[in-house]
């Protein structure tokens, strides 16, 4: 079984490492910008995840097809790979 150090371990090691080595400010740098990084992280995170949904709801959820020469709507789950989508002007790609 391999052992891995996670993260914080290592920012703390590092931050106390520092301190024993009276390296103050050096410590309290590491620790600052590595506490910054994880909020932009977290931030970054549900920016993204907002957007995603954001856009998952403008995504059609029906697809227009002709099938033997008819039109139907369908599904976009159904549609099938080689189907023969129509769309209309001004309609999102399903």
């Amino acid at each position: 079984m391999e052992r891995r150090f996670s993260v914080e371990f290592l920012m703390a090691v590092a931050g106390l490492g520092a301190l024993f080595l009276d390296y103050r400010f050096e410590a309290a740098t590491v620790l600052f910008l590595y506490f910054l990084a994880e909020y932009f992280e977290g931030y970054i995170q549900d920016r993204a995840k907002r957007t995603v949904e954001k856009i998952s709801k403008v995504i059609p959820e029906n697809a227009r097809i002709i099938s033997q020469g008819e039109e139907k709507s369908v599904n976009v789950n159904e549609v099938e790979t080689g189907s023969i989508l129509l769309i209309k002007p001004g309609e999102r790609i399903p």
